[in-house]
């Protein structure tokens, strides 16, 4: 049987190999080409994207061309016929969806739509997660919960592998090292049938590799990703299914580790910056690399190793040693460890970060918006003051200092000079924040169309920096709204701008950030 596994592999490989330059050749004529200011990290040159061709017809015509002649063969994909058809049907819909949206781009609800019903298709066949099983740890029946988790996998892990390719060879790469590790998994629970599939995903990937590993002469393309992204998946589902870890999600959660790791850091992060977490941007793993300074090449051979370390602990656990995978574990967390804190995750990710979601800073940015409307209502200024007055009281402002323009603003009269100066000042910021105060932030409002400027007084609590923080972009947000509203009342039309001065007394804490921008 690893005769016929290593013949699979070696025809996958082969048939790859051959197609990969043709493909390209092909895509140049056509105009199947790289667009560089698409999602592509740090490129400008023109490559065709046509590597899911050459990848898909290696996988395909490898089990296609050993089955036809060899009896072993056959009888190995009959062992697990319903994998072998969802790998072929998941796969053919992914590549043409992926195509499709290599020549047109397609809206990313019509493809999730698509995603779905073909995980739905392979949950039909028979495959999917029915029970979790961590090492010696009692065994959860999944019950109801095991259709909605399998079909979230298979989308998951599809888009996890589209996401990851922004860098020359990063997805092919962990595609093959994955691929093998299934196979090596699948071959060791007697599922020969699965681990020739692997085999020909590897040796495909590895073939195609060649040609897109840095510097690239053909991009992968949406048709390869989400075919292999596809192809992963299903393949994890059937490895996941046999064996003394019958069940387990644990497998290939881990095996699949960076690509999902990227993925769920992505719509954290996303989240936590208020963006739709279906967004796209550069905040990926290989982007934080490549704004370090690291080369395409460089890249994939780190994350290459990362993925490595998965893999060999994914293959302990499921060979059941418990010394190489205490091993295995101790040199992922390492590194995890390590490349967090050199990438600036922990910063990024912190719970002051997580805090700002809190019910208590919703609060403070639904009370500015009310103060916006009221402040939009006001009939003159004694209105806007009276607004004002609240908000200080309301965001702990020390002092207000407002420099109104010339004459009456809020009934259009001529505008002698002088210029009207007014303080509003709250004791109550002083005596509630008491002696931990470290000093005091000025930050200062100006709308160079009406005149009006303020500069705003608050104490600076080292403890409570971050909310204090979220206030002062609440009161510059409370502020520019004034401004339009003095703009209305005086017909006077223009756009606010906003300066940033900071004068803190001895010992103060060091402000940061522009809170009059974050409206």
């Amino acid at each position: 049987m690893l005769i016929v596994i290593s013949i699979t592999f070696i025809a996958a490989l082969s048939l790859s190999l051959v197609l990969t330059p043709l493909a390209a050749r092909t895509a140049l004529r056509v105009g199947l080409v790289d667009r560089p200011s698409r999602h592509r990290a740090g490129g400008s040159r023109v490559v065709p994207r046509a590597g899911g061709y050459p990848l898909a017809i290696g996988v395909w015509g490898a089990i296609g061309v050993m089955a036809l002649f060899s009896e072993s063969t056959r009888r190995m994909l009959e062992h697990r016929p319903e994998l072998l058809g969802a790998l072929i049907a998941a796969g053919l819909v992914m590549f043409i969806l992926g195509a499709i949206d290599d020549l047109r781009d397609l809206t990313p609800k019509l493809k999730l739509a698509v995603q779905l019903l073909v995980a739905a298709g392979v949950l039909a066949a028979g495959l999917g997660f029915d029970r979790i099983t961590l090492l010696d740890l009692p065994m959860i029946h999944l019950g109801w919960l095991a259709a909605p988790i399998t079909v979230m996998w298979i989308v998951g892990v599809t888009n996890a592998m589209n996401l990851i390719d922004g860098v020359d060879g990063l997805a092919l790469t962990t595609t093959a090292l994955i691929s093998a590790a299934i196979g090596f998994i699948a071959y060791q629970q007697g599922n020969t049938g699965a681990a020739a599939m692997a085999a020909a995903l590897t040796g495909s990937s590895f073939g195609v590799l060649r040609s897109n590993f840095a510097p690239a002469k053909v991009f992968l393309g949406d048709a390869g990703s989400l075919f292999a992204g596809s192809s992963l998946a299903v393949l994890s589902l059937g490895v996941s299914a046999k064996g003394a870890v019958a069940g387990s999600m644990l497998i290939p959660v881990l095996l699949l580790g960076y690509p999902i790791l990227d993925t769920l850091l992505v719509m954290l992060r996303r989240w936590l910056s208020g963006k739709s977490i279906l967004s796209g941007d550069q905040g990926h793993i290989h982007h934080r690399m490549l704004e370090r300074g690291m080369k395409h090449s460089q890249i994939t051979i780190v994350l290459a190793v990362f993925t490595m370390m998965l893999c060999y602990l994914g293959v302990c656990i499921a060979a059941g040693s418990a010394y190489l995978s205490t091993l295995g574990l101790i040199l992922v967390g390492a590194f995890v460890f390590i490349g967090s804190r050199v990438l600036g995750y922990p910063s990024h990710l912190s719970v002051r970060k997580l805090r700002r979601w809190s019910p208590r800073f919703r609060a403070v940015r639904y009370q500015s918006r009310l103060a916006c409307v009221d402040m939009e209502l006001a009939g003159d200024l004694d209105g806007a003051f009276s607004v004002l007055q609240r908000v200080g009281k309301l965001y702990g402002v020390a002092r207000f200092t407002i420099l109104l323009p010339p004459g009456d603003a809020d009934n259009g009269a001529a505008r002698p000079a002088p210029r009207r100066r007014i303080v509003m000042s709250f004791d109550n910021a002083t005596a509630r924040l008491g002696a931990r105060h470290a000093g005091w932030h000025h930050d200062v409002y100006r709308d160079a169309a009406s005149g009006f400027a303020v500069r705003t007084l608050v104490p600076c609590d080292t403890v409570e920096r971050e909310y204090q923080l979220e206030c002062r972009i609440a009161v510059g947000r409370v502020l520019r709204a004034m401004a339009r509203r003095l703009r209305d009342l005086d017909r006077s039309p223009g756009e606010a701008t906003y300066d940033d001065n900071t004068d803190t007394t001895a010992g103060a804490a060091t402000h940061t950030g522009k809170p009059g921008e974050a409206a």
